[in-house]
């Protein structure tokens, strides 16, 4: 399931410190990405930060 618009705004809200934030439709679910960097993805409103 992919955010909602009202999560992805908030998202983008809170990480804008770190750079340019976006998201993208991904596997029905939501990316995010931070100046072009995978940063992790949204389901059911919860976000999982990719790790290495």
């Amino acid at each position: 399931m992919v955010a909602s618009q009202e999560y992805a705004d908030f998202l983008r809200e809170q990480l804008a410190p770190l750079g340019r934030i976006t998201t993208r439709r991904m596997f029905g679910k939501t990316g995010v990405f931070c100046d072009d960097a995978m940063l992790g993805m949204v389901t059911e409103n919860t976000l999982y930060l990719r790790i290495d």
